[in-house]
């Protein structure tokens, strides 16, 4: 009996972890977690390198990818004196990044004087939250942000409805408070987009699973790969040079897009709207001066009806935008042909819109000539 006794005393207490860490042991713990957690996504473009060229865009492939976005918005409001802002019409959706807005902007500058900061599905909620939580550094600098009437032609693509919707970006609304009735997203997922806006750890994990490991994670990953090394090419940096239209280059009539009846939605109690105007808030109250680029939209393929509804639509953008004093400029219709669906230009069509936005962005006045102009424009340098 004393024998089993004191065999018992002389081995270990059973329980889930034998070593317990004490009070001091924790705070070294949380201290090490937190020298990683800030240090990692600190020291890391300098493992990658991000030297962005002439014309860069975000790659279509990390569309969701904020942490490079911000790596790109950072380097961007360095480089550049003013960016634009908006979705896919931005970005260029249909042509090379040599043809897109910005680029055709620079050549008529004559230098460069634009960044491309667009995304694809950047619809204007998600521009909020985009410019809110990871473009912090967007201050003191001129702003063109799109306001793109595609998003307006549908109660879905506004948001409204309380029927639950899938949509672009669900990470970038509000998830809680003033959150779209039509988000449902669990729980825990909500929890897990708020803490990405705060922790920066989170949003580099994001961009590390999606660069490197196919966006399956590094275990799952490894199973599928277990001869390859994943980081061989970090040296290069994750900008996928994305230099191709990502949708075919045909005329919407090529494409064999119909007539459109789209059922607009009111301003008034618009989802999109709001988060637009908060936006332009955000922006302004950051100091930025601010540029509202009204479409452009494609009237060609809408119905009668729907045309006098679009007008209404664009007339009731301008008058807000004058009440509160803010720079605009409407798009003209473009030519039919200069279209690939219904807000999307071809590389035609962004060459018309900044030959004509230049006189309306008045780019003599905004910006001094670069050393070595004759007082227009000068060579740019590729």
């Amino acid at each position: 009996m004393s024998e089993a006794k004191k065999t018992s005393d002389t081995e270990p207490p059973f329980a889930s972890n034998v070593e317990r860490l004490t009070l001091k042991q924790w705070l070294w713990v949380v201290f090490f977690m937190a020298v990683i957690g800030w240090g990692v996504p600190f020291l890391w473009p300098t493992c990658e390198r991000f030297c962005p060229p002439s014309d860069y865009r975000l790659s279509y492939e990390l569309s969701n990818d904020y942490w490079m976005f911000k790596q790109w918005c950072d380097e961007a409001v360095k480089r550049y004196p003013c960016v634009l802002i908006g979705d896919s019409v931005i970005w260029g959706q249909y042509v090379k990044k040599e043809e897109t807005l910005s680029h055709a902007l620079n050549r008529a500058a004559g230098r460069e004087l634009f960044a491309n900061l667009g995304v694809d599905g950047l619809h204007p909620a998600a521009i909020y939250g985009l410019i809110k939580y990871h473009g912090t550094s967007l201050r003191n600098r001129q702003v063109i942000i799109n306001f793109n009437p595609l998003w307006y032609t549908s109660a879905r693509l506004d948001l409204q409805g309380n029927e639950e919707a899938r949509f672009n970006h669900p990470g970038l609304v509000p998830q809680f408070f003033s959150k779209p009735a039509c988000y449902r997203a669990e729980f825990t997922e909500r929890i897990r987009n708020v803490m990405s806006r705060q922790v920066s750890f989170l949003t580099w994990l994001n961009h590390v699973n999606m660069v490197y490991f196919d966006n399956v994670g590094f275990f799952q990953w490894t199973m599928d790969h277990p001869y390859r090394l994943s980081f061989k090419g970090r040296a290069e940096g994750p900008h996928f040079k994305d230099d191709k239209p990502h949708g075919a280059p045909k005329t919407w009539e090529e494409q064999g897009i119909g007539k459109q009846d789209f059922e607009w939605v009111d301003l008034r109690g618009s989802v999109q709207w709001r988060f637009f105007r908060r936006a332009l808030q955000l922006l302004t109250g950051r100091g930025n001066q601010v540029f509202v680029l009204v479409g452009p939209f494609n009237p060609y393929l809408l119905s009668k009806t729907s045309q006098e509804k679009h007008k209404q639509l664009r007339a009731e953008v301008e008058g807000y935008l004058k009440e509160h004093h803010v720079e605009h400029w409407v798009v003209p219709d473009l030519p039919s042909a200069e279209f690939a669906d219904a807000s999307h230009p071809l590389s035609l069509g962004y060459e018309r819109m900044a030959n004509e936005l230049a006189g309306a962005y008045e780019l003599k006045k905004r910006f001094r000539p670069a050393p070595g102009a004759d007082g227009e424009t000068i060579n740019r340098q590729p």
